[in-house]
């Protein structure tokens, strides 16, 4: 039907494409456990529906997870290997209220050429995070991000009993804690506060 009404209207393509945003529910989750081991980790905002401007969609395509979370929901990440993976954690622009706990994670930046997809942790634009530490964490950097990478007017406030490494891991020299938000004005500076965690 499309198709036909495309020719009657005179538009001369040979297809048009239709996207369908996914509808967000009424109301998300206030608590999610998720292993680091099955894959990156997105959440980002519903944007595209008017009721769901404080619920947030996690990913995370390795274990085929998708879950609708709440504001100020409780996000614990843990991993069960030893070794380090290059999966990633990446909050999405507009995302607030989020609670994270990282339990034992050992993550090396995937080298992927920018800031965003190149950091264990990124907070994207306007993003606030309140971050805590459980277990030994280590946040290798690459050469084109951080352990935890922040982008402009982001907060990100550290606490809790484990201990974090955020640095180079294997030569690489990106920053530990670093944002990518090269703006010389301030009202797009970001804010991190460290209250705890050794």
């Amino acid at each position: 039907w499309v198709e036909s009404q495309a020719r009657n209207a005179g538009i001369s393509t040979p297809y048009v494409t239709i996207n369908v945003l996914p509808k967000a529910p009424d109301s998300g989750e206030t608590e999610a456990a998720l292993n680091i081991d099955d894959g990156t980790i997105e959440i980002n905002s519903w944007s595209n529906s008017q009721q769901a401007s404080d619920l947030y969609r996690l990913i995370q395509k390795g274990s085929n997870t998708d879950i609708t979370l709440a504001h100020g929901a409780s996000v614990v990440v843990s991993q069960q290997t030893a070794e380090s993976l290059k999966n990633q954690i990446i909050v999405g622009e507009g995302v607030t209220g989020l609670n994270l706990t990282i339990d034992g994670l050992h993550l090396e930046a995937p080298h992927s050429g920018n800031w965003i997809t190149g950091s264990a942790i990124t907070l994207a634009s306007g993003a606030d995070v309140s971050l805590t530490l459980s277990g030994e964490n280590t946040l290798g950097t690459s050469n084109y991000g951080a352990g935890i990478a922040i982008g402009s007017k982001s907060v990100i406030e550290i606490d809790g009993d484990g201990s974090l490494y955020a640095g180079s891991t294997n030569g690489a020299y990106g920053s530990g804690i670093g944002t990518y938000n090269f703006s010389s004005d301030p009202a797009s500076y970001s804010t991190i506060h460290i209250k705890g965690g050794h």
